[in-house]
């Protein structure tokens, strides 16, 4: 088989990564990609790196299995913690959150980096973003309320001001004026974000994600013209991606397929 005409991997701990798909799918609409939501162990921001490990290499043989010519961790915790191992394990192109970011967000004195508490904890992020010494401060803050409830299917509301305000009073003290969304899950929460917090600009690192992934193609010569089909997968339950995904993509996702990593955690 031509290897221009496999799909492309994308995977999350559940609904976020379908912020990244979304740029995928308008920067490539020829490719065919297979998204799953590891819905069965989210969040992964509170799990430790030999568990995201495990969940990590079970994913990347499950896509393997069923045929990639690129796997996109379009979750930043893995991104920033998983990623760099396993992408000297396994002989498929691979493309995270991080990197993408890291070259190509224009220079800030100062940045905010919205995170899981794994993300936050494992320090990575915040030294790749230094290392390109476009950045004089990066601050970062964990939002564990956020993946929760964004499972849930509460993206504004109460709860999320409540969040919001927790996570962002810490950086208008320090008169930050841009704030990345460090998970793929926060992009859901802009509005309520930019309603709060009008002066403030959100960055998501989504579109500098689906940019990378097509020049790695094309270097590779790997752009296919595959016919744009998706599908969905998930390991747990199909609720959040169903209804949000079907919200975010701007259509109805109407079959998700459920299935087992065979992996404990």
């Amino acid at each position: 088989m031509d290897k221009a005409s496999l799909g492309i991997g994308i995977f999350d701990s559940g609904v976020g990564g379908v912020t990244v798909l979304k740029e995928l799918i308008n920067l490539l609409p020829q490719e065919n990609f297979y998204y799953l939501g590891d819905t069965a162990h989210v969040p992964y921001g509170s799990k430790s790196k030999e568990e995201l490990l495990v969940l990590g290499d079970a994913i990347i043989r499950f896509f393997l299995k069923l045929g990639v010519k690129m796997v996109v961790f379009a979750c930043n915790t893995s991104s920033a913690i998983t990623l760099p191992i396993l992408k000297e394990k396994y002989p498929v192109l691979m493309e995270g959150m991080l990197e993408p970011l890291r070259k190509n967000m224009p220079a800030k004195a100062k940045v905010g980096v919205l995170a899981t508490e794994a993300t936050v904890k494992s320090g990575l992020y915040q030294k790749k973003l230094m290392e390109t010494n476009k950045f004089q401060e990066v601050y970062m803050v964990a939002c564990p309320r956020y993946v929760p409830l964004i499972e849930k299917g509460i993206v504004s509301g109460k709860e999320v001001e409540e969040a919001t305000r927790e996570y962002f009073e810490p950086l208008v003290e320090e008169e930050i004026r841009d704030v990345v969304l460090g998970c793929t899950h926060y992009p859901f929460l802009t509005e309520t974000i930019q309603k709060l917090y009008p002066k403030i600009q959100v960055i998501d690192p989504a579109a500098y994600v689906a940019r990378e992934v097509y020049r790695k193609l094309e270097e590779n010569k790997l752009l296919g013209e595959n016919g744009g089909k998706v599908q969905f997968f998930v390991t747990g339950d199909e609720k959040s991606l169903k209804n949000l995904g079907s919200l975010y993509l701007g259509y109805n996702i109407d079959k998700v397929q459920k299935i087992d990593l065979e992996v404990i955690v």
